[in-house]
């Protein structure tokens, strides 16, 4: 079981990046402006990322499907198998770099991650890098 549960927070903070990344281009493409500020180093939680992806967005438009239990309509907080909020961090600045969870600089424009079952230990956290 627990093994299932890492598999699903993986594929979970993997899918998230790619709604991230696919959201961006869509922006682009349409010469419109991002509507998401850069979390690039500050903690953050999954909430008003998330919300803006399945829909909360000016156009309505769903970048990735959640199942109900995921996710938490009232706050759009997306939760990973344990309970636990989902962090995400992102750029729109190019050389893209944001701040991993332990503090290091990683060359990516989107990273999601799940603090596992042990929020207090870093080396059991899913990410999606």
């Amino acid at each position: 079981i627990r093994r299932v549960m890492r598999i699903a927070a993986r594929s979970n903070a993997t899918r998230t990046v790619t709604a991230v990344r696919h959201a961006f281009e869509v922006y682009q493409q349409q010469q419109s402006a991002w509507p998401i500020a850069d979390l690039t180093a500050s903690p953050t939680t999954s909430s008003n990322t998330v919300a803006w992806l399945v829909g909360g967005n000016s156009q309505k438009v769903r970048y990735m499907q959640l199942a109900p239990k995921q996710l938490d309509s009232a706050t759009g907080n997306l939760f990973d198998p344990w309970g636990n909020l989902y962090q995400i961090r992102f750029t729109t600045v190019y050389p893209p770099t944001v701040t991993g969870p332990a503090g290091e600089t990683i060359p990516l424009g989107c990273i999601v991650w799940s603090p596992g079952p042990d929020t207090n230990n870093i080396r059991d956290d899913i990410k999606s890098w």
